[in-house]
């Protein structure tokens, strides 16, 4: 079963490295190109809850929530 799912723009630069990285790394994702099929509201995830920090530690938004400057 697939469970990476990536909205594309072949046309962007970074979604197409995204989409090599997810492809080198883990499996074939399912590929949605939003802007051929724009998202519904319903099917996108809910906004980001907490602390959220990069991977080499850097803390981007705190524990309320607010983005780190």
């Amino acid at each position: 079963m697939n469970n990476i799912i990536i909205y594309h723009n072949p046309a962007c630069g970074t979604s197409r490295n995204t989409l090599e990285m997810i492809r080198n790394s883990v499996e074939e994702p399912s590929i949605i190109l939003y802007l051929e099929i724009p998202p519904v509201r319903d099917i996108l995830p809910n906004i980001q809850q907490g602390a959220f920090t990069k991977e080499n530690g850097e803390k981007v938004v705190d524990e309320s929530g607010q983005r780190v400057k």
